[in-house]
């Protein structure tokens, strides 16, 4: 993130030290993290119509490097990465890049989430097939980085595309059990209401998916409290900067982990500044919570940017960050 833009001046001392610890990455999507250069390839391949003239030039284009107004703006913003997933081979390429990419982040274990009907809209593609391609090019790039690194994939319902597409995604994570390792619902919060999805989530639950939700991100803290009552078993949430003091409690109690992401919630208005951002009160609380990119290159940082922010704007310390990092494991997915 463009330090002038968002009023950070990051420390090389401690993004050094960042780049050091082995990581863990709970929340971050595919399609917002296809690294700058691959999608400049395939600009070059005449699969985005840009015409940028190298990747700095790209990425000072579409990256978001200055606040948006509010979340739905940011989404409005995906298309062009929607675009890049264009036949089933750039599906596993895009994987395999995306997954290298978050290795040279020093990143151990990484929870990638992916919404099958959201890629396969721009070019038409069957959901199996970019299960099978993502799928494939996962267990393969595992392979190719001597399974230094554990990758667990969750497949999201994106809520705008309503209640059917939910119940058919669904079915796709059915015949996809045995490859995913949770189940999450993004997007918008309030068009179509939470609410609207209380069905699939019992069926989710009857698959025995873990399940995260994408909630309190840019609306208000009833929709949290909606999905803590009417979602069961909630393992996870997204984002939740609108949690309140009761239903933090309520989350302590559940022992439910927030996946925090600092820069993907500033440049979305979801907090007024890095400094104000709520995970010190949660801190405080003792809620739990880790870290995250959420779409390293929509918002043009990764896990070492993020680390060295909370060490610089938030004033957590070092030891602070490495117990977040180690206690976040027993929340993830992967087992």
């Amino acid at each position: 993130v463009s330090t002038q833009s968002t009023g950070n001046k990051m420390s090389l001392k401690e993004l050094q030290w960042a780049k050091a610890q082995s990581k863990v990455e709970l929340h971050r999507h595919l399609e917002g993290a296809i690294p700058f250069k691959t999608l400049f390839q395939l600009q070059n391949e005449g699969i985005l119509d840009t015409t940028f003239k190298d990747v700095e030039e790209m990425r000072k284009n579409i990256s978001l490097r200055t606040r948006m107004k509010d979340l739905q703006e940011v989404l409005d913003f995906f298309s062009l990465y929607q675009k890049a997933f264009h036949n089933y081979d750039i599906v596993s390429r895009i994987t395999r890049d995306v997954i290298r990419a978050a290795y040279q982040e020093k990143i151990d274990t990484l929870e990638l989430r992916l919404s099958p009907e959201f890629m396969a809209e721009s070019a038409g593609l069957d959901l199996d097939k970019i299960m099978e391609a993502v799928v494939k090019a996962t267990d393969e790039t595992r392979i190719e980085l001597n399974h230094q690194m554990k990758v667990g994939l969750i497949m999201i319902v994106s809520r705008n595309y309503g209640y059917e597409k939910s119940l058919k995604t669904v079915e796709l994570a059915k015949r996809w059990r045995n490859h995913i390792v949770g189940f999450d619902f993004a997007a918008g919060e309030i068009d179509p209401p939470v609410e609207t999805f209380v069905n699939t989530v019992k069926l989710v639950h009857e698959l025995k998916i873990p399940l995260t939700v994408h909630i309190g991100e840019g609306s208000n803290r009833e929709n949290i409290r909606k999905v803590l009552d009417l979602y069961g078993d909630v393992k996870r949430l997204g984002h939740a900067t609108c949690l309140d003091e009761e239903l933090t409690k309520r989350c302590i109690q559940r022992d439910i982990l927030v996946e925090s992401c600092p820069t993907s919630n500033f440049i979305t208005y979801c907090v007024p500044s890095y400094k104000e951002h709520p995970l010190l009160l949660w801190k405080a609380h003792g809620l739990p919570f880790n870290i995250n990119t959420d779409d390293p290159t929509l918002f043009d940082v990764d896990l070492n940017d993020e680390w060295t922010y909370c060490l610089k704007e938030l004033g957590l310390t070092k030891d602070d960050m490495l117990k977040i990092n180690e206690e976040s494991r027993k929340y993830s997915f992967i087992k």
